[in-house]
């Protein structure tokens, strides 16, 4: 059985097996769900959707790097998200969804207790 904090390396694991499983490629803005519908990933949390972002902790010049035979390797995180959030990117666009997650200081570093930004009103404007 999955434990309560389990579900994160699982989630990690099919995210990064997604490509190979569904012949197709992720980048930056693509969110998959957790099944159709979406489901909770583990009874202990509500999360059921994962968002594909720019690792938000790093600083620029770590995000890409060159490999020996000059091939470039771009980092990304895996950010779980709910389905309200799911449902703003879908939306109103990635960049609505990651300037909320920028007020709301939400980062690529696992928070069990984080609120949804989805609902919370948001001056972008300032």
């Amino acid at each position: 059985a999955e434990t309560e904090i389990g579900w994160p390396l699982k989630l990690l694991a099919e995210t990064a097996a997604f490509p190979a499983t569904h012949e197709r490629w992720l980048a930056n803005g693509h969110s998959i769900p957790h099944g159709a519908p979406p489901s909770f990933y583990h009874p202990s949390t509500h999360y059921c959707a994962s968002l594909i972002a720019p690792p938000l902790t790093c600083l620029p010049e770590f995000l890409r790097y060159q490999r020996n035979d000059g091939m470039p390797v771009a980092f990304h995180a895996v950010l779980p998200i709910y389905i309200a959030e799911l449902e703003l990117k879908l939306e109103n666009g990635t960049n609505q969804l990651l300037a909320r997650f920028d007020q709301a200081e939400v980062t690529e570093l696992l928070d069990f207790q984080r609120r949804s930004v989805a609902g919370v009103l948001l001056d972008l404007m300032s």
